[in-house]
């Protein structure tokens, strides 16, 4: 995360690191632009969105984004209980789902590109029910009020207390070529990758949405 991010950079540069927590790059992007911030970590589908000012995240490109090098792979899905019939990402369809993640609206974004790789869209879902963040999302499963939700990567930590609680399980893209061809056709740089079962809560070997983190960087930080 940032933090150790902060702790390589301190270490090995003359540089004093000062870590931040904000609700992501939709809120300290604009604050870099204003010379208050320096460094910052951001996906693959941050930046592709930032740099070209795509809705629903930016409402202007911001082409003196730099990123430095990109973090380790990222990956996330969208989980079901155990108990339901759902087993693919392809399964979703008519199905009712967290939307909106308003405070972490990237978060609907690895959604929609997830869903791609199953040759569906958010359009094909029966209902959307606006949750303001993925913790949102994690309770409305967890009360009924959803048949999935986007709870970010195996390894959060609250995904051990569902499990425990009701049991849980991420849904199975597609990592076909022509799987990941459609993922990659609307977000460059994003794909699906198989992770292995006992990954965090994964009980199986699951197809997962992968993509970079990235270190990005002021445009008036010098090289």
């Amino acid at each position: 995360g940032s933090s150790a991010v902060a702790k390589i950079v301190g270490a090995v540069t003359p540089m004093r690191v000062t870590v931040e927590a904000t609700r992501g790059p939709a809120v300290w992007l604009p604050r870099m632009e204003q010379g208050t911030v320096d460094l910052g970590t951001l996906s693959t589908i941050d930046g592709y969105y930032a740099a070209r000012g795509l809705a629903p995240l930016y409402d202007r490109p911001r082409s003196w984004l730099r990123t430095l090098q990109p973090v380790p792979l990222f990956n996330t899905g969208t989980i079901v209980r155990q108990a339901s019939n759902l087993f693919k990402l392809a399964d979703l369809k008519g199905k009712r789902i967290a939307w909106g993640y308003a405070g972490i609206p990237v978060a609907m974004i690895n959604v929609e590109a997830m869903l791609r790789s199953a040759g569906l869209t958010s359009k094909d879902l029966d209902t959307r029910v606006s949750v303001p963040g993925t913790d949102e999302g994690m309770t409305a499963i967890a009360e009924g009020r959803v048949e999935a939700t986007f709870p970010g990567a195996p390894t959060v930590a609250r995904l051990r207390e569902l499990d425990a609680a009701f049991g849980i399980r991420f849904l199975q893209g597609d990592c076909s070529p022509e799987g990941k061809k459609r993922v990659e056709e609307f977000i460059p740089g994003v794909t699906m990758a198989v992770y292995p079962a006992g990954y965090g809560v994964l009980k199986e070997d699951t197809c997962l949405l992968a993509h970079y983190m990235n270190l990005a960087v002021s445009k008036d930080m010098s090289d």
